[in-house]
């Protein structure tokens, strides 16, 4: 096309297709442009590939860039080893090197933002400076603007963080609605959807910790556990739960703003006449029913089997004004037909 490689002098092995491709350079070899003024300004840069209106239009001497796209890497100089696949793709990219954008306008913003991958339409649109992220699926990482360290991999996960690092989001609208909430990691559809600010949580399962907020430290493993769970901090909740019908849908489901709990079983935070919904620093161990096999409340008190840490069961283990260490309980009626005390041998 008109003008198209006018001013090389000993590049060799280039190709240029298209009013003012390749119009200024000079001795750059093995460099493809294809498109009106694409990689116009390259001097020196060599083995670039631009396809597309624009393409690489401003590099001057950065090698190793592909841009396939109208104005894919419009406006990058001396940034190298960059990919953008698909119209205004890096278009703002100036310096910024090791890049990868692949769906309409992914990586749009970015411009000095290293190492950042994003493959999806508005993927990681909004990003600017930060680096080292991933972004795969639509909207992923969408509103990220300098924060690092972040994977989104599904349709609008992690779409609102701006500026919370560390972040790894695994399926569809996984952690969706964080904006700056640190060092969380969510795996399943809709796990921790609601948590803004929220950090270092970790939700594995469907749905798991999804009405969660602001709490920090939270760890729940199993469909829907920790479920209702909303500024609760220092929970761990595992397993997941039986029959959808019975209510018991998954460990810790009914707690809504405890904390510091251990829940291992499927125990929903209110089974068996234990009701722990709002309670904190408790510890239960049920079976797959959710039916508590083992308890420690906050107090310390302890029991096993069919009682509650503050009715009657088989076994209770306390410490207390009378100095017992171990008291037995009738399972009905409550009457106490034995202890071991610290004080004597005898029991």
């Amino acid at each position: 096309g008109d003008g198209s490689g006018r001013q090389n002098t000993t590049g060799a092995s280039n190709v240029a297709m298209g009013q003012s491709a390749l119009l200024a350079n000079t001795t750059a070899s093995n460099n493809t442009a294809v498109g009106f003024n694409s990689l116009n300004a390259n001097t020196t840069g060599a083995q670039n590939v631009a396809v597309g209106r624009l393409a690489l239009n401003a590099n001057t001497t950065a090698p190793n860039n592909t841009a396939v796209g109208n104005a894919a890497l419009l406006v990058n100089t001396t940034g190298t080893q960059n990919v953008a696949l698909g119209a205004a793709t890096l278009i703002a990219n100036t310096t910024a090197s090791n890049n990868t954008a692949v769906g309409y306008n992914s990586l749009l913003a970015n411009t000095t933002g290293t190492q950042n991958t994003a493959l999806g339409a508005l993927s990681l649109d909004a990003h600017t400076t930060g680096n080292n992220n991933t972004g795969l699926g639509y909207g992923a990482l969408s509103a990220n603007t300098t924060a690092h360290g972040n994977t989104a991999v599904g349709s609008v996960a992690l779409a609102t963080n701006t500026t919370g690092a560390n972040n790894t989001a695994v399926g569809l609208s996984a952690l969706t609605a964080n904006t700056t909430g640190a060092e969380n990691c969510a795996v399943g559809e809709g796990v921790l959807i609601a948590c803004t600010t929220g950090g270092v949580n970790t939700a594995i399962g469907h749905e798991a910790l999804i009405t969660l907020t602001t709490g920090t430290f939270n760890t729940a493993v199993g469909r829907r556990a920790g479920s209702n769970l909303t500024t609760g901090a220092y929970n761990t909740f595992i397993g997941s739960g039986t029959i959808a019908g019975t209510g018991n849908f998954g460990s810790g489901h009914l707690m809504t703003t405890g904390s510091k709990n251990a829940f291992l079983g499927s125990y929903n935070g209110n089974q068996n006449s234990l009701d722990l919904r709002t309670s904190s620093n408790n510890i239960v161990l049920s079976d797959g029913d959710g039916n508590p096999e083992f308890v420690i409340n906050s107090s310390g008190r302890q029991t096993f089997r069919n009682g509650t840490a503050t009715g009657h069961g088989n076994f209770i283990g306390e410490v207390g004004t009378s100095s017992k260490a171990i008291m037995f309980e009738h399972t009905t009626g409550g009457g106490e037909t034995g202890s071991i005390t610290t004080g004597s041998s005898s029991a």
